[in-house]
């Protein structure tokens, strides 16, 4: 959810000066909304497995998980919100393997 906000608030400050930013803006704010929760969602599949809450957010992230992120917050910020999309359609069309899902633990 974050990383969409991040993406909107972008496009918002863009528009008008960008021939995107207005369509992309309004691209994002009609699916926010489908974002919301999956961050509780995965503790619940994490606490079904056996894996306390607190622990996991008590935990730091690990290297490789801030990179996957910040990474998406260099592009939008620094270069174009469009380019979340991207980051988007791989993860939402092309779930993690488990080989990524181990490099991340």
């Amino acid at each position: 959810m974050p990383l969409t906000d991040a993406a909107l608030g972008r496009s918002r400050q863009l528009v008008g000066t960008d021939p995107l930013a207005a369509a992309l803006a309004s691209y994002l704010e009609e699916h926010v909304d489908e974002e919301l929760g999956h961050d509780e969602t995965l503790l619940d599949d994490l606490e079904l497995l056996g894996v306390a809450r607190d622990r996991v957010l008590a935990q730091m992230p690990s290297p490789a998980v801030a990179a996957l992120v910040g990474s998406q917050y260099y592009w939008i910020i620094h270069y174009h919100p469009v380019a979340f999309l991207g980051f988007v359609a791989v993860m939402e069309g092309h779930p993690p393997t488990p080989e990524l899902i181990e490099t991340l633990i």
